[in-house]
């Protein structure tokens, strides 16, 4: 039986005997119930305690949420995520190098960013080889220069651009790179994809491997230079063309100095002798034959006109006082020449500064150039108006404006290069390395402006 056995204990004393009986159910009961006040105190102790830990455990890993979240929105490609300051030490030390390696990854990407984009939008072709010489990186200019896509090229040799006289030159380009020697502004050839041949100017460096520093291949930047290419040899035909021009003026300037020279000495005593010789005739039968002294007359007069007319000749093919006075005194002489003949038109010229240090060159085509432009007003103009300003500036350029009232002409209609008047006035500038510009429009008249250096 799970009844627990009584226990008596009796004594006797002075008026009787007491006894003392055991009460087993009652002692149990008793003893459960303070058993469970003392369960009822440890299980809420527990849950305290259990409270405590998880409340604690909340404290102290509170930090870990931004820390994942912050790994995560890495994780996502979102580089400016950044922890915020933690009391914890560890956790405090943590965040800070978290936060420094976010800040050295997102500037690393902005600077891989803003060299891709400068390889991308630089107007020379980037190209990267590796060790086999094969392409690996083609930027867009490289696209538009050689007109292969990145997708048609990459993975192809470079000699795919290369023109077969160029290869060896190549190879002997990558040998040096490949030792870890840059290349500088070579000028080559490389094909297209349509084939056309252009001229290139490559500069090319060893690419190294940051961590093992051993050369994993190259890059190369090209540059199209054909137009430069062309714009050299026009520039140096031009030249050719200007020193060509000065020798055939230098040529027909002493073919009409020779001639002028000749026309003054030969025709000039001749005319002068028949003048002599007619004057002589024309005294003597003045009364012995009237009519032969008339005749004699007639001869002198048609000598006056043969000598005057040969003046005029020799102005027009070498002024002598060009040689002898200067450009200033010569065209103003020539500007009253002219105001003599031409008694509706109206000729202002102005001259400022010393042009009496001039060279010879200069003098003549200018006068040249003066002749020629008036020469097109009589002609074609209709002007009623010239004007003529003649200016050396402080810089030592001399600046010719050369002005009409005139009817003038449509510049699109009107084919300059055929046109010998305006051709030879802008071969003659150019031999001087001057500037030339013809301003005209149709019933607006036309003006000349030129600068040249002295």
């Amino acid at each position: 039986s799970l009844k627990p056995k009584e226990e008596i204990d009796s004594r006797t004393i002075r008026f009787g005997k007491l006894i003392v009986k055991t009460n087993p159910t009652g002692a149990i009961r008793e003893s459960w119930s303070k058993m469970h006040h003392f369960f009822w105190i440890a299980f809420i102790f527990f849950v305290f305690l259990n409270i405590l830990v998880y409340w604690m455990l909340g404290f102290w890993l509170r930090p870990l949420k931004p820390m994942v979240d912050a790994i995560n929105k890495m994780g996502e490609g979102d580089f400016s995520a950044r922890l915020p300051h933690f009391n914890l030490p560890e956790f405090a030390a943590i965040a800070t190098n978290f936060n420094r390696m976010g800040n050295s990854l997102q500037s690393n990407i902005r600077e891989n960013q803003r060299l891709a984009l400068i390889a991308q939008q630089t107007a020379d072709a980037i190209v990267i080889h590796d060790l086999q010489s094969k392409i690996s990186f083609w930027n867009a200019s490289a696209e538009r220069i050689f007109g292969y896509t990145s997708k048609e090229i990459l993975g192809k040799s470079a000699f795919v651009l290369t023109v077969k006289a160029y290869e060896s030159e190549l190879r002997k380009n990558f040998q040096l790179i490949h030792k870890g020697k840059n290349i500088h502004n070579i000028e080559t050839q490389r094909i297209k994809k349509n084939g056309e041949i252009i001229d290139v100017a490559i500069s090319a460096s060893p690419l190294v491997d940051p961590i093992t520093n051993e050369i994993i291949g190259d890059i190369c930047s090209m540059r199209d230079i054909s137009e430069k290419k062309i714009a050299e040899e026009s520039k140096l035909k031009l030249e050719e063309n200007r020193k060509f021009t000065q020798l055939i003026q230098s040529h027909i300037e002493d073919e009409r100095r020779s001639l002028a020279r000749e026309l003054h000495d030969e025709l000039g005593q001749y005319v002068s002798a028949i003048k002599i010789f007619a004057s002589n005739i024309s005294n003597k039968a003045k009364k012995l034959s009237p009519e032969i002294a008339k005749n004699a007359d007639s001869v002198i007069s048609a000598a006056n006109q043969i000598y005057d007319g040969m003046h005029s000749i020799i102005k027009q093919l070498r002024p002598s006082s060009l040689d002898n006075l200067g450009l200033a005194e010569t065209l103003k002489d020539t500007v009253n020449t002219w105001q003599k003949q031409y008694q509706d038109l109206k000729i202002h010229l102005s001259i400022k500064g010393d042009l009496s240090h001039l060279n010879e060159t200069l003098n003549i085509n200018i006068y040249r150039i003066i002749q020629e432009a008036m020469n097109n007003v009589l002609k074609h103009s209709k002007a009623k108006v010239v004007e003529i300003s003649l200016v050396l500036n402080k810089k030592g350029l001399l600046e010719l404006n050369f002005s009409d009232d005139g009817q003038g002409m449509d510049l699109k209609k009107v084919d300059q290069t055929k046109n010998f008047g305006i051709l030879g006035m802008q071969e003659r500038i150019q031999s001087l390395n001057g500037s030339f510009e013809l301003i005209s429009k149709k019933k607006q008249g036309t003006q000349i402006l030129i600068s040249v250096p002295t």
